[in-house]
């Protein structure tokens, strides 16, 4: 049987010899992509012919990658004193395979290193453990069976601090009232209450 010639299409349009390595023996059709990326990825299709006839055989192609940054923004909220929360979306391209978790990381600006916060499966996560007053950047990479992804960063850094300031003291207390056993004071809230209701005063005494 004479050896069919072989023409090699992916999505309909032919393939090129000068991006592709095309090999043809009487038993076997060979196509090879040097350096294959995921957008090599698609529907191929290989035309064997000789003068017998043609025959067409479809081959579904897919190339596995490591997956592509998780879709920003990266969004770090509800920030207090000691935590706060981040939240993001799955990546555009999960590489040919699923996402197994992702890696969150966080640098203090003190340290200036990045440490694993925690691996998650989700898509959000509370981050406990900060230092007041310290400065927080994070970041978050997507991982499958193929390897890690590039990080998606925060947008800027968090200060780790409630999102209300201390009051100011309330006026003096003045005695409007007072017998043996019992002393009754007044006085006036605060001038400013830092952002947030006052809840409660604390009242001391000491002896003279």
């Amino acid at each position: 049987v004479p050896v069919p010639t072989a023409q090699w299409k992916k999505d309909g349009t032919a393939l090129s010899e000068a991006d592709t390595d095309i090999q043809m023996t009487p038993d076997r059709a060979q196509l090879r992509i040097p350096a294959a990326e995921r957008g090599d990825s698609g529907e191929y299709e290989l035309t064997l012919s000789n003068e017998v006839g043609t025959e067409v055989i479809p081959v579904a192609v897919r190339v596995l990658d490591r997956p592509g940054k998780p879709e920003g923004p990266l969004d770090v909220v509800d920030v207090y004193s000691d935590r706060c929360s981040l939240l993001w979306d799955r990546p555009k391209d999960d590489g040919g395979s699923p996402i197994k978790h992702y890696v969150v990381e966080k640098k203090d600006s003190e340290a200036n290193n990045w440490q694993e916060e925690c691996t998650t499966e989700d898509l959000e996560i509370d981050v406990t453990g900060l230092q007041e007053g310290h400065r927080y950047t994070f970041q978050v990479k997507a991982v499958n069976d193929q390897g890690v992804s590039d990080p998606l960063p925060a947008d800027g850094e968090i200060i780790a601090k409630d999102p209300w300031d201390p009051s100011d003291p309330p006026s003096e207390p003045e005695v409007i009232d007072y017998d043996k056993d019992y002393a009754e004071l007044s006085w006036q809230p605060p001038a400013r209450d830092g952002g947030a209701p006052i809840e409660k005063y604390i009242i001391e005494k000491k002896k003279k």
